[in-house]
């Protein structure tokens, strides 16, 4: 009976130094935690294969509410005075909601370069983000290379305009219309585009379908200019024809 702590204690002693095997502060200054020889100041390793492993958890344990939150801070210039970039997850208001906010700087302030809102919408610089039509608000713009819009369906492009029922305006109509109010049937005005903004694909397709409808107005113009030449060709002929002009 007198062994049994002995025993307990040397149990419970080896479990530590087993759980704690790979759990390295070697002298090298790198800590690896599930690793023997970390090569990195601080190197987690776990085994796993088809899932995901939580490595690093970061907790405030706090009361909660708006603004509470937890940050990882990075110091490059290593005077521990100024935090020049940090990730932060923050509550934005009271409940189980957490938004991930990405902070640099360019001086001594930091500010917010880029957050990922509840509602998995991104927005870059300073720029609301609370819509829920879309997913990503940039401030200032963007320089790309490239731009590729997807078109869900054939509705959204204009070939209708060349079904053959499909009615063209008349252009006494059209002209009426661009007089009153300064801009063509079915485009938004100047006013509209400043307060709803440029649809990419919509405008588009409606800057398209007045593509087409000009070809056909050509078309058409094409086709009465060709009747125009033939009746002046048969008035040529008639008047070279005519008895005053054989007298000759």
């Amino acid at each position: 009976m007198q062994k049994k702590p002995f025993t307990f204690f040397s149990v419970m002693l080896l479990l530590v130094q087993q759980a704690a095997a790979q759990n390295i502060f070697p002298a090298s200054g790198n800590v690896g935690i599930g690793i023997t020889s970390p090569t990195e100041k601080l190197q987690v390793r776990t085994v796993a294969s088809g899932e995901v492993i939580n490595l690093i958890l970061l907790q405030n344990t706090g009361t909660g509410g708006a603004g509470t939150g937890v940050a990882i801070n990075f110091d490059p210039n290593g005077n521990g005075t100024i935090r020049s970039a940090s990730i932060r997850s923050v509550q934005p208001v009271t409940g189980n909601y957490a938004d991930l906010r990405f902070y640099v700087a360019a001086g001594s302030v930091p500010f917010q370069a880029m957050k990922i809102n509840t509602n998995g919408n991104v927005s870059v610089g300073s720029v609301s983000d609370n819509s829920t039509a879309y997913k990503l608000f940039v401030e200032k713009g963007i320089l790309t290379e490239k731009v590729k819009v997807a078109v869900k369906t054939s509705t959204q492009w204009s070939d209708y305009v060349f079904d053959d029922q499909y009615i063209l305006p008349p252009l006494n109509e059209l002209e009426q219309f661009i007089k009153q109010h300064k801009h063509l049937p079915g485009i938004p005005s100047a006013a509209e585009m400043v307060k709803e903004g440029n649809d990419l694909l919509e405008t588009d397709a409606r800057l398209l379908a007045k593509i087409e409808e000009q070809s056909l107005y050509i078309i058409s113009l094409h086709k009465q200019l060709e009747e125009l030449q033939k009746e002046v060709q048969q008035m040529k002929t008639q008047l070279q024809n005519t008895p005053a002009n054989n007298k000759n």
